[in-house]
């Protein structure tokens, strides 16, 4: 049964991706006049671009990092990985004590490092739009 929600979400997130992709491409023309119709309208217009665009990319990693984080919490409760109550998709051999520590360690590690790079990343568009903003005045 997890198997076949695995596959289920992602086939609906390749679905998903592959029509804003298409979507994108075909209206790029009309984003580009839309983007830059009134010249006065112009910054606030690819400010607005460019939040959409930073929230799209970091949304899908403040998500994993948050269940990274709650995967790690429950397997640092329980003491046990997998912990109980866990869909898994194929049979995984538990492990106990110290190894789940580590593992819950290892998790929440991974969660900061997501968080981390999602920030990195949102200065990254900070920069390159005050970077913009200064040459286009």
């Amino acid at each position: 049964m997890a198997r076949r929600l695995a596959l289920v979400f992602l086939a609906i997130g390749a679905v998903v991706g592959t029509l804003l992709i298409l979507t994108v491409e075909q209206h790029q023309g009309t984003i580009r006049e839309q983007l830059l119709a009134e010249p006065t309208r112009a910054p606030d217009r690819i400010r607005s671009a460019f939040l959409i665009s930073a929230v799209l990319l970091s949304a899908p990693l403040v998500i994993f990092a948050a269940y990274f984080w709650n995967l790690g919490a429950k397997v640092r409760r329980a003491q046990r990985f997998p912990p109980p109550n866990v869909r898994l998709i194929r049979d995984t051999p538990v492990v106990y004590g110290e190894e789940a520590a580590f593992r819950a360690r290892g998790l929440q590690a991974l969660a900061m490092g997501l968080l981390v790079f999602t920030l990195l990343l949102l200065l990254l568009f900070w920069y390159v739009l005050s970077t913009l903003s200064e040459r286009a005045t």
